[in-house]
Protein backbone atom coordinates (compact mmCIF):
# COMPACT_ATOMS: atom_id res chain seq x y z
CA UNK A 1 0.00 0.00 0.00
CA UNK A 2 1.26 3.50 -0.82
CA UNK A 3 0.68 6.07 1.58
CA UNK A 4 -1.45 9.31 0.53
CA UNK A 5 0.65 12.01 -0.86
CA UNK A 6 0.19 14.29 1.84
CA UNK A 7 1.74 11.90 4.45
CA UNK A 8 5.10 11.75 2.69
CA UNK A 9 5.81 15.34 3.64
CA UNK A 10 4.67 15.47 6.98
CA UNK A 11 7.34 12.19 7.35
CA UNK A 12 10.04 13.43 5.92
CA UNK A 13 10.00 17.05 7.75
CA UNK A 14 9.18 15.29 11.37
CA UNK A 15 12.63 12.98 10.53
CA UNK A 16 14.11 16.29 9.12
CA UNK A 17 13.94 17.70 12.25
CA UNK A 18 13.56 15.04 14.56
CA UNK A 19 16.83 15.35 16.40
CA UNK A 20 16.15 18.99 17.12
CA UNK A 21 12.98 18.25 18.67
CA UNK A 22 14.03 15.80 20.79
CA UNK A 23 16.42 17.66 22.26
CA UNK A 24 14.34 20.57 22.96
CA UNK A 25 15.86 23.06 20.87
CA UNK A 26 13.15 24.13 18.81
CA UNK A 27 11.14 24.31 22.34
CA UNK A 28 8.24 21.87 20.48
CA UNK A 29 5.49 21.42 22.87
CA UNK A 30 2.54 18.58 22.38
CA UNK A 31 0.01 21.08 20.90
CA UNK A 32 2.16 22.35 18.46
CA UNK A 33 2.95 18.77 17.12
CA UNK A 34 -0.01 18.07 17.41
CA UNK A 35 -1.00 20.90 14.61
CA UNK A 36 1.74 20.12 12.57
CA UNK A 37 2.19 16.53 12.25
CA UNK A 38 -0.36 14.51 14.66
CA UNK A 39 -3.59 16.38 13.35
CA UNK A 40 -2.65 16.37 9.28
CA UNK A 41 -1.64 12.85 9.49
CA UNK A 42 -5.19 11.34 10.72
CA UNK A 43 -7.01 13.71 9.05
CA UNK A 44 -4.60 12.35 5.39
CA UNK A 45 -6.20 8.53 6.72
CA UNK A 46 -9.83 10.59 6.42
CA UNK A 47 -10.63 10.80 10.00
CA UNK A 48 -12.74 13.26 11.12
CA UNK A 49 -10.05 15.36 12.97
CA UNK A 50 -12.08 18.51 13.37
CA UNK A 51 -15.87 16.74 14.63
CA UNK A 52 -17.49 18.03 11.49
CA UNK A 53 -19.86 15.35 12.00
CA UNK A 54 -20.21 16.75 15.12
CA UNK A 55 -20.39 13.56 17.08
CA UNK A 56 -21.21 14.56 20.99
CA UNK A 57 -17.30 14.27 23.13
CA UNK A 58 -17.61 10.88 23.74
CA UNK A 59 -18.00 9.90 19.88
CA UNK A 60 -15.89 11.80 18.42
CA UNK A 61 -13.30 10.33 16.38
CA UNK A 62 -10.04 12.82 17.84
CA UNK A 63 -10.17 14.13 21.04
CA UNK A 64 -7.91 17.34 21.44
CA UNK A 65 -6.69 17.36 25.56
CA UNK A 66 -4.97 20.08 27.38
CA UNK A 67 -1.00 19.66 27.18
CA UNK A 68 0.01 16.92 29.52
CA UNK A 69 2.96 18.49 31.68
CA UNK A 70 5.61 15.76 32.09
CA UNK A 71 8.54 16.48 34.06
CA UNK A 72 11.43 15.56 31.06
CA UNK A 73 9.41 17.60 28.58
CA UNK A 74 8.13 14.23 26.46
CA UNK A 75 5.45 12.04 26.58
CA UNK A 76 6.33 8.26 26.65
CA UNK A 77 3.86 5.60 25.23
CA UNK A 78 4.24 2.03 26.39
CA UNK A 79 4.09 -0.69 24.08
CA UNK A 80 1.90 -2.64 26.66
CA UNK A 81 -0.33 -0.10 26.33
CA UNK A 82 -0.93 0.28 22.65
CA UNK A 83 -1.30 -3.02 22.43
CA UNK A 84 -4.64 -3.07 24.48
CA UNK A 85 -5.82 -0.83 21.10
CA UNK A 86 -9.09 -2.60 19.39
CA UNK A 87 -6.67 -2.46 16.02
CA UNK A 88 -7.52 -5.51 13.33
CA UNK A 89 -4.62 -6.81 11.41
CA UNK A 90 -5.11 -7.25 7.61
CA UNK A 91 -4.27 -11.08 6.42
CA UNK A 92 -3.27 -9.96 3.15
CA UNK A 93 -2.73 -13.39 2.39
CA UNK A 94 -6.90 -13.80 2.35
CA UNK A 95 -8.03 -12.78 -0.81
CA UNK A 96 -11.41 -11.41 1.22
CA UNK A 97 -9.28 -9.73 3.87
CA UNK A 98 -7.34 -8.03 1.16
CA UNK A 99 -10.57 -7.16 -1.20
CA UNK A 100 -11.85 -5.39 2.20
CA UNK A 101 -8.62 -3.39 2.66
CA UNK A 102 -8.30 -2.24 -0.86
CA UNK A 103 -11.65 -0.88 -1.20
CA UNK A 104 -11.12 0.69 2.09
CA UNK A 105 -8.30 2.74 1.09
CA UNK A 106 -9.89 3.54 -2.21
CA UNK A 107 -12.24 5.18 -0.62
CA UNK A 108 -10.26 6.97 2.21
CA UNK A 109 -8.47 8.11 -1.43
CA UNK A 110 -11.73 9.41 -2.99
CA UNK A 111 -12.64 11.25 -0.06
CA UNK A 112 -9.59 13.16 -0.14
CA UNK A 113 -9.36 13.81 -3.66
CA UNK A 114 -13.06 15.18 -3.07
CA UNK A 115 -11.91 16.94 -0.03
CA UNK A 116 -9.43 18.47 -2.30
CA UNK A 117 -11.88 19.48 -4.72
CA UNK A 118 -14.22 21.06 -2.22
CA UNK A 119 -11.59 23.21 -0.79
CA UNK A 120 -11.03 24.19 -4.53
CA UNK A 121 -14.08 25.12 -5.71
CA UNK A 122 -15.94 28.32 -5.37
CA UNK A 123 -19.12 27.60 -6.91
CA UNK A 124 -22.45 27.08 -4.57
CA UNK A 125 -23.41 24.26 -6.43
CA UNK A 126 -20.30 22.27 -6.84
CA UNK A 127 -19.37 22.78 -3.25
CA UNK A 128 -22.56 20.95 -2.39
CA UNK A 129 -22.77 18.14 -4.73
CA UNK A 130 -19.13 17.45 -3.50
CA UNK A 131 -20.15 17.82 -0.07
CA UNK A 132 -22.88 15.32 -0.60
CA UNK A 133 -20.18 13.10 -3.05
CA UNK A 134 -18.20 13.34 0.68
CA UNK A 135 -20.53 12.30 2.82
CA UNK A 136 -21.64 9.73 0.91
CA UNK A 137 -17.96 8.17 0.70
CA UNK A 138 -17.41 8.98 4.24
CA UNK A 139 -21.02 7.21 5.08
CA UNK A 140 -19.16 4.08 3.14
CA UNK A 141 -15.91 4.35 5.08
CA UNK A 142 -18.21 3.94 8.44
CA UNK A 143 -20.03 1.26 7.10
CA UNK A 144 -16.83 -0.85 5.86
CA UNK A 145 -15.38 0.11 9.56
CA UNK A 146 -18.05 -1.19 11.46
CA UNK A 147 -18.22 -4.36 9.09
CA UNK A 148 -14.70 -4.94 9.67
CA UNK A 149 -14.89 -4.90 13.48
CA UNK A 150 -18.29 -6.55 13.50
CA UNK A 151 -20.26 -3.98 15.17
CA UNK A 152 -24.00 -4.66 16.44
CA UNK A 153 -27.03 -2.07 14.92
CA UNK A 154 -26.95 -1.14 18.76
CA UNK A 155 -22.67 -0.71 18.77
CA UNK A 156 -23.04 1.42 15.73
CA UNK A 157 -26.03 3.95 16.93
CA UNK A 158 -23.52 4.23 20.22
CA UNK A 159 -20.63 5.12 18.18
CA UNK A 160 -22.73 7.69 15.38
CA UNK A 161 -24.38 8.88 19.01
CA UNK A 162 -28.02 8.17 17.54
CA UNK A 163 -28.26 5.01 20.55
CA UNK A 164 -27.87 4.35 23.98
Amino acid sequence: MVAPDTIQPLVERYTFHRDAYLRGQEKYNETQLRQDFTDPFFHALGWDVNNNKGHSEAYREVLHEEPVRIRGGYLRFFTQDLAKLPIRTINFADPADKAHHDRRVALVMQMLELNKKLQDTSLDYDKELLSRQVEAADASIDKLVYELYGLTQEEIGIVEGTGK
